[in-house]
């Protein structure tokens, strides 16, 4: 791919296809094992990726990753 995140589409990260929230601690440090279930995206598929992560209630993003090319590995 490109290294360009700037396409519209995009896809919940979580548990499977459940969101997840990641919760905090008073300091605002928090963790989570998030994932997608790629075994339908064939083998050498390539994209470029960018975690969001957005406040459950208002929606806002409130961190943004840099953009990562992804090539699918099994």
């Amino acid at each position: 791919m490109d290294g360009d995140c700037q396409g519209t589409n995009s896809l919940t990260l979580g548990r499977g296809v459940d969101p997840k929230a990641i919760e905090t601690n008073e300091l605002g440090f928090g963790r989570a094992h998030l994932f997608r279930d790629l075994l339908n995206v064939p083998d050498g598929t390539q994209f470029d990726i960018q975690f969001r992560v957005i406040d459950s209630v208002t929606q806002d993003i409130m961190l943004v990753s840099s953009c990562h090319e992804f090539t699918v590995n099994r």
